[in-house]
């Protein structure tokens, strides 16, 4: 919680009249308008703790109901673009900008980006905001410039964090948190957005554990992996620090890694790995789990697993969970972990690990082919980048707030064409490809307590309903959270109506 005894009464009075006089402004913003007026820097915290007091807080998170503004972009394609918009939050910073400096309400700012953004692919447009407000205003020189810096400072996606531990050990781990690896020459389709991966590691932080895909290597764990997990414990191993590179491998930040408590990991081993290096026995029988926000049914059961590394001369005991995807079938995979049988639940431990990762046997076939594909061109990269700059060329001289955004929506394009579709599948084509095959979709969205499940329409003979399931598929490995609740994706042939 803030602390807020410090503050003079005049700031305590102006940040409880800022919040009477507009309910949807955000902490965010309130910072930076008292920064403005008082020349004080005050944390989030500290403001809704002063909030709370007055009775004017509507508590961490955000409303479970949908706001109205975004219904019809949840209603079409234009989820693609917003779901990875959450991954970057550029959608967000761009609304505080307008409530800043032009003092706008916080919803109409929103509902003005949303305008600018989604209503070219919308079918039922909502009123239009922009009429109401002067052109100059949306000209302001000092406006864009700040924009400008928002659509900069978001084009660098993290390609990998370097962890490194008290012994001066260095671990690679990319940026989808697949799994550790040697060196920071990683794929660079494994990159993430950096508040996706800063939100992952604050996690963490707050408790969440660790998850990744699986353990690296085929005969053996390898050496850098074993020592990574070692680095979980509160000994001389234990991880000290953190450090994002860029895509280019230019060090972004580096921050501290609190060692002061044991933290939880979790990752898969698949049957055929580490067959020599591995002993495993199943404790309990298999028992069926259905997972309400995955539509799937699994069955689980109780199992320990001890992994050799033969070059350090270690064996690890391992709790583990056995998952089948049919009653009477081979174990699909092991999910193991540091947590105990009193930490953690069985059931709770395979919904840890498949709310990450929720396609298996699809990921890891998904995952083989890009790790090969990067050897035979590692160059892809430079592409990449070269496709990024002349989507920001229309950041060199903006007349308005329109020709940012637009900037903008190009690299929302190019993230979801480079990340989240097959590779090579959209090639040398532009924006109106990807517009009139998937942002103009017709789509469905429901909500039970915890989740909301958007699910694409489309019609017989619709020509990329592989490409729109990939997609489904990657983003649901990506965890988009929107309005407070985690968002899942899939696709369905529209049944016609007899």
């Amino acid at each position: 919680m803030g602390v807020v005894h410090k503050l003079k009464p005049e700031i305590i009075d102006y940040i409880i009249g800022l919040k009477k006089s507009n309910s949807d402004i955000s902490c965010r913003s309130t910072t930076a308008l008292v920064l403005e007026k008082f020349n004080k820097k005050i944390s989030k915290s500290s403001i809704n703790t002063i909030w709370k007091q007055a009775d004017l807080s509507v508590g961490v998170g955000r409303r479970s109901k949908i706001k109205a503004d975004l219904l019809p972009v949840y209603s079409s394609g234009a989820a693609i673009l917003q779901a990875v918009d959450c991954l970057i939050n550029g959608k967000s910073l761009l609304a505080e900008l307008l409530v800043f400096k032009l003092q706008l309400p916080q919803p109409e700012a929103d509902a003005i980006i949303n305008e600018y953004l989604f209503s070219s692919f919308l079918k039922k447009k909502p009123a239009s905001l922009l009429k109401h407000i002067e052109p100059k205003k949306l000209q302001d020189r000092i406006l864009l410039n700040d924009a400008v810096g928002i659509i900069n400072s978001l084009a660098d996606d993290i390609r990998c964090i370097r962890f490194d531990s008290h012994e001066e050990r260095s671990f690679f781990v990319d940026g989808q948190f697949h799994t550790v690896w040697a060196t920071s020459k990683i794929p660079d389709v494994f990159c993430m957005t950096a508040k996706a991966v800063e939100e992952r590691i604050g996690n963490h932080a707050q408790g969440d554990p660790f998850v990744l895909f699986l353990a690296p290597g085929y005969e053996a764990p390898t050496e850098e992996f074993i020592n990574f997990i070692l680095g979980f414990g509160t000994h001389a191993k234990s991880i000290s620090k953190f450090t994002l590179f860029k895509e280019n491998l230019y060090e972004l930040k580096t921050l501290p890694f609190n060692d002061s408590k044991k933290r939880e990991y979790i990752f898969g081993v698949w049957p055929w790995q580490f067959s020599a290096m591995r002993t495993e026995e199943i404790k309990s029988d298999f028992k069926e789990v259905y997972f309400e926000d995955l539509k799937k049914t699994f069955y689980i059961a109780e199992a320990e697993i001890v992994l050799k590394q033969p070059k350090l001369g270690l064996e690890i005991k391992f709790r583990s969970c056995a998952l089948k995807v049919k009653n009477d079938g081979r174990v699909k995979i092991f999910i193991l972990s540091n947590y105990g049988p009193k930490d953690i639940s069985l059931e709770a431990l395979a919904h840890a690990y498949l709310r990450y990762w929720p396609n298996l046997e699809e990921s890891f076939q998904d995952f083989s082919r890009k790790v090969e594909a990067f050897a035979y061109n590692p160059d892809s990269l430079s592409q990449l980048a070269s496709k990024k700059k002349e989507a920001c060329l229309g950041l060199a001289q903006p007349k308005d707030l329109g020709n940012i955004i637009n900037a903008y929506l190009c690299l929302l394009d190019l993230f979801i064409k480079k990340y989240l579709l097959p590779a090579g599948f959209t090639k040398d084509k532009n924006i109106s490809f990807t517009s009139e095959y998937f942002y103009h979709l017709a789509a469905q969205i429901d909500k039970d307590k915890e989740n909301y499940f958007l699910t694409f329409l489309v019609d017989e003979g619709y020509p990329y309903l592989n490409e729109l399931e990939y997609l489904c598929n990657r983003l649901n490995e990506k965890t988009v959270i929107f309005e407070g609740s985690r968002l899942w994706f899939g696709a369905r042939i529209n049944q016609p109506k007899e």
